[in-house]
């Protein structure tokens, strides 16, 4: 049994359901690609490249946080939330610094 507690119902879907789930996860990154980008306007990586920092920074958040943290039930939701938020922030962040000191 997977740690993860939706992991059972996401290997329930059929291929089209997962392929249609990707699809939706990298419109939304993207989506907040765009966000991002008008947000930070000249620090920022560019809508697409936002997009993919963005999308990679939740997957490593839900990663970390499952990985490394277990916290009682009754906080399950709010931290995977906060570490599937603030793992693209701070990823962001930390390249506009870096693309202000490089650039």
């Amino acid at each position: 049994m997977s740690i993860i507690p939706w992991l059972s119902e996401l290997n329930m879907l059929s291929k089209p359901e997962i392929i249609l789930l990707g699809l939706l996860f990298f419109a939304c990154a993207w989506g907040v690609g765009y966000l991002v980008d008008g947000f930070m306007h000249e620090t920022a990586l560019g809508p697409f490249a936002n997009g993919i920092v963005v999308g990679c920074g939740a997957y490593l958040g839900l990663y970390l946080r499952y990985r490394y943290f277990l916290p009682p039930a009754s906080l399950d939701l709010v931290l995977t939330v906060v570490f599937a938020a603030a793992t693209p922030i701070a990823i962001l962040f930390a390249l506009s610094l870096a693309k202000a000191k490089i650039f």
